[in-house]
C-alpha cells in the first residue's frame, strides 16, 4: 500500500472511496477494501501521513482537504494495522475540524447547490467524521440526507447510491436500529444481485453485512444461511490467507456459536486465530479479536479444560490490550468482561473483583450518551453483574460452578 499525492488523492470521488471502518469490537461490520496491515506497516504508513496532515496545516490547506484526502486513509491505516491508542489520539486531535466541515457544507449548498457533487462528497465527510466520533444521530441524520438528495438527483449512478444506502445502514446499526438497517442490507443485496449476479466477489460485502444484522436481531438460521453462502464465494474467489475471507470464517463462526454449534465454531475459530497469526501477527487486532471469539466458543462446550483454555486466552488478550490500545479502549473493556465473566464461573470471585476494579469500573462510572450501541450493552452487562460481585465471598476454590 502506498500514499498518493496530495492532488492525485483530492481528486478521488465518491464510488472510489474506501469502505467505512466497523466498531464492534468482536466483528468487522463492513469487509475491508484493501488487506489488512501489520502493526509496523501500519506505523510506517501512519507516520508518512502525519507528517503530511501536519505540512498540510502548516501550509493553510483547507481543513476539509486535510480530512477527507488525509484524516480519513491515516484512520483507515491505524485501524487496519490495529494501532488504536493512536487512532484515538487523532480522533481527538481531529475534533475541532468537524465545526469546519459544516460549514464548508453550508458554503457548498449556496454556492453549487444541496445536490452537487461537491456538496455530497462533503457532507459524506462530515457523516464519516460524526460516526468516528460516536454521534450517531447526527451521522444517521446526515447519511438519510445524502441518500434522498442522490436518489433525487437526475441521472445519478448506481454506485453512489448503494455508497449512502450502506454508510446509512452501518449508522443505524451501529445505533442499535437493526430493523432498519437490516431493510437497507437485503435491498443492497438485491440491487447487487441484479447488477453482478448471485455467485460475484462484490457480494461478500453486502451478505456479510446482512448475515451481521440478522445475528444481532436474533435470526441465527438466516444469518448462517447467508454468511455460509458468502463464505463459499470468498473461498472460490480468494485465497486462504485473505483478511475478507479470515473475516467472513470469524463471523461465521460467531453465529454458529450463538446458534449452540460450538465444536463447528471452534473449528473455524482455530483456523481464523492461526492463519491471522501467520498473517498479521499475534498481536494484530484481528488476531486478538479471533482469539477471544474462540475462548467463548470453548467455554460453551462446559468441559474444564476446554475453560481453562478459554481463560488463559482471555488474560493473553486482556494483557495485549491493555499494553496496545490503554484500559479505556473498547476492545479492551469487552476483552476484560469476557474474561470476568470467566472468572465468575469458575468461582475466582476475588480475581473478578480485582479485575472489575482495575479495568471495568470506569465503564459504570462513565457518561455513555456518545457512546456506541455495543459499549452501551457492555455497560448494561456489567450492571447487572454488580449484585454478584459485592455479594461474592471474599475467596473461593478455583473451580467453575455450574
Amino acid at each position: 500500500m502506498t500514499i498518493p499525492d496530495f492532488e492525485s488523492w483530492f481528486r478521488l470521488r465518491l464510488h472510489l472511496t474506501e469502505a467505512l471502518p466497523a466498531r464492534s469490537p468482536a466483528e468487522a461490520l463492513t469487509l475491508p477494501e484493501a488487506p489488512s496491515l501489520s502493526t509496523a506497516e501500519a506505523s510506517r504508513l501512519a507516520d508518512q501521513l502525519a507528517e503530511r496532515i501536519k505540512n498540510a496545516e502548516r501550509n493553510g490547506i483547507p481543513a476539509e482537504r486535510i480530512w477527507s484526502q488525509l484524516g480519513r486513509p491515516l484512520l483507515q491505516v491505524l485501524e487496519q494495522g490495529g494501532l488504536a491508542e493512536q487512532q484515538q489520539y487523532w480522533l481527538t486531535r481531529f475534533a475541532g475540524y468537524r465545526a469546519l466541515l459544516n460549514e464548508h457544507v453550508q458554503s457548498l449548498e449556496r454556492e453549487e447547490g444541496e445536490t452537487s457533487i461537491e456538496t455530497l462528497l462533503a457532507m459524506v465527510d462530515l457523516a464519516k467524521l460524526a460516526q468516528e466520533q460516536g454521534d450517531l444521530t447526527e451521522a444517521v441524520r446526515l447519511w438519510s440526507s445524502i441518500l434522498e438528495r442522490f436518489r433525487r438527483k437526475p441521472g445519478e449512478n448506481d454506485d453512489n447510491i448503494l455508497l449512502a444506502m450502506g454508510g446509512l445502514a452501518i449508522a443505524l446499526a451501529e445505533q442499535g436500529n437493526l430493523t432498519s438497517a437490516g431493510k437497507l442490507q437485503a435491498e443492497i443485496l438485491r440491487l447487487e444481485e441484479g447488477r453482478f449476479g448471485v455467485d460475484h466477489p462484490d457480494l461478500l460485502r453486502p451478505l456479510n453485512n446482512l448475515g451481521i444484522t440478522l445475528r444481532h436481531h436474533g435470526d441465527y438460521a438466516g444469518a448462517r444461511r447467508v454468511l455460509e453462502r458468502a463464505l463459499g464465494i470468498a473461498q472460490r474467489s480468494l485465497r486462504e490467507g485473505d483478511p475478507s475471507r479470515l473475516q467472513l470464517m470469524m463471523n461465521l463462526a460467531n453465529t454458529l456459536t450463538e446458534q449452540g454449534d460450538f465444536a463447528a465454531a471452534e473449528r473455524l475459530l482455530q483456523q481464523v486465530v492461526e492463519r491471522y497469526s501467520r498473517e498479521l501477527g499475534p498481536n494484530h487486532s484481528n488476531t486478538l479479536k479471533a482469539k477471544l471469539n474462540l475462548a467463548v466458543a470453548l467455554k460453551h462446550q462446559k468441559h474444564q479444560g476446554e475453560w481453562e483454555a478459554a481463560k488463559r486466552l482471555e488474560q493473553t488478550v486482556v494483557e495485549c490490550s491493555r499494553r496496545l490500545m490503554g484500559e479505556k479502549h473498547p476492545f479492551a473493556a469487552r476483552a476484560a468482561s469476557n474474561l470476568l465473566l470467566t472468572l465468575l464461573g469458575q468461582g475466582a470471585f476475588s480475581e473478578a473483583k480485582a479485575l472489575f476494579h482495575s479495568s471495568l469500573e470506569w465503564v459504570i462510572a462513565a457518561d455513555p450518551s456518545s457512546w456506541s450501541a455495543d459499549l452501551i450493552q457492555l455497560r448494561s452487562q456489567l450492571q447487572d453483574l454488580l449484585p454478584q460481585l459485592q455479594e461474592a465471598p471474599a475467596e473461593t476454590p478455583q473451580s467453575r460452578s455450574e
